[in-house]
């Protein structure tokens, strides 16, 4: 496995820590990480460990909002990793057994040279 940066490596400790589902995704897409929430909310979207290149994956959550149906690189996240700026939306997890309504932040991770890294993504759950 090649080495992470050490800002990939922080974020990833950090969403570790929250409570709200988060996941890691660099910018080509790949799934870097998500921490337990994540993975109780998307469990059948990743394996465990990550390190999925984004075709093997991108299409397994699916989220809806008023334009209809959307893969995850068509909302928030995916404005995040073109923009490099922070990014949100709320949509309705449409892949999900219960289909929770999600609100998305997709924050850009970058290095201390202002490269964009990649991107966290804090999903918070609505209320029914």
């Amino acid at each position: 496995m090649a080495s992470r940066p050490i800002e990939l490596i922080l974020a990833k400790q950090w969403a570790d820590l929250l409570g709200r589902p988060a996941l890691l995704i660099a910018t080509g897409g790949e799934h870097l990480s998500h921490n337990e929430a994540a993975h109780a909310l998307l469990a059948a979207a990743f394996h465990r460990d990550g390190g999925e290149a984004r075709h093997d994956w991108d299409q397994r959550i699916l989220m809806v909002d008023e334009q209809g149906e959307l893969t995850l690189f068509e909302t928030a996240v995916g404005r995040a990793l073109s923009s490099g700026l922070p990014e949100h939306g709320t949509y309705t997890l449409k892949n999900t057994p219960s289909q929770p309504r999600v609100r998305v932040s997709a924050l850009p991770v970058h290095s201390l040279s202002q490269d964009l890294l990649g991107v966290l993504v804090v999903m918070h759950e609505e209320p029914a």
